[in-house]
Order: structure tokens, then sequence, then C-alpha cells
């Protein structure tokens, strides 16, 4: 029979609660440091779309409409607007918008007073291209969190400013942003 000392036997339980005692502290850290990145991403978030005083912030039925930017790759036809969409209410806001229905979609108007609808919407997840009725987008936003939109149009290379850019929402719901930027980039589109 193996004998261990009473000495030994205290330090290794001493030893065998420190090294438990660091694991969970290890965890702890880790979990704490992995909340502060996702609580500063949401708070960066949430400062993007705050409303205020920004003309890219608009208010319209308890959602806050904030673009972020519209932009075109190189000398690309497609537009891609990014924006974020915010329930200002106290409870879940259903939205809708369409991508690729002549009528229904959002538009863009440049300087000259061409028309041009969407061809693209992107809500979160859902897209105007799954298996949606006639280019419709519906998602859900939770109240007081931002969730990342596309809108895309064909527009002519050369199109470097919008007159209006118009948000057609839920069958009635507009939200028009003026005087809009395309911003073209090299490569790679960024989002």
């Amino acid at each position: 029979m193996f004998f261990i000392s009473q000495s030994s036997q205290l330090f290794f339980r001493s030893l065998m609660y420190l090294t438990a005692t660091m694991t969970i502290f290890t965890h702890l850290i880790t979990f704490t440091v992995a909340t502060n990145a996702q609580s500063k991403d949401l708070e960066k978030l949430k400062q993007e779309a705050s409303v205020g005083d920004n003309k890219n912030v608009i208010q319209s039925s308890n959602i806050g409409f904030n673009l972020q930017k519209c932009q075109r790759i190189a000398q690309s036809k497609t537009v891609t607007c990014l924006l974020l969409f915010t329930a200002t209410s106290q409870e879940q806001e259903r939205i809708s918008i369409f991508g690729g229905n002549k009528y229904g979609s959002s538009r863009v108007f440049d300087l000259s007073g061409n028309e041009y609808t969407a061809n693209f919407a992107q809500i979160g997840k859902a897209k105007s291209t799954d298996n949606s009725f006639n280019g419709e987008v519906v998602n859900e936003l939770i109240p007081g969190i931002p969730t990342k939109v596309t809108i895309n149009f064909e527009l002519p290379p050369d199109l470097t400013k919008l007159a209006a850019f118009e948000i057609k929402f839920n069958n009635i719901g507009k939200a028009v942003f003026r005087d809009v930027n395309i911003v073209t980039t090299g490569n790679t589109l960024k989002k």
C-alpha cells in the first residue's frame, strides 16, 4: 500500500484547488473579454444607427433608417446602398421592402430626373431572391437593435450622385434621402 504523508496530501489538494480556480478564472476572463467585444460592436452599430441631426438618418413609422453609403466597384453598373434599419418602438416592427419589383421597389433619381428601381433587396438574412412573392423581403426588427440592409440598383457607370433615394416599405411607407453620393471603390465591396 502506498503511503502519502498528511502534508503531501494537503499540498496536492491545494494544488488541485489552485488549478481548478485558475481554470475557472481563465474561462471567466475569456468570457468577459468576448462579451465586452460584442457589447462594443453592438454599441458602435447603435451609434451608427442613432436618429439625430444626421442627414443620413430618417425616422418614419417607428423605424429609423440610416443610410451608411451607396457604392460601386470600379466601373460596375451595380450600385449597392448599405443601410441600418432600427425599430424605435418598444415592440418588434415588421418591415417589408421589394427588390426586383418594378412597381413596389425602392427607387433612385439621378440629377437629370431619370428614375431607376431596385433590382435586389436584403434585410438581415432575408433576400428578395429567396422564393419570395414578387421580390418581397420581410423581416422583424428588434427594438433598439440595428439590422443590416442592402439595396442594389443598376445605374450608368458614370453616375456619381443621386438626387434622391426613396425606400418604399410596408406597401405605403416611404423614407427619402436627398443628395446621395455614390462612392467608387477599387476591387472589393466592403459591408
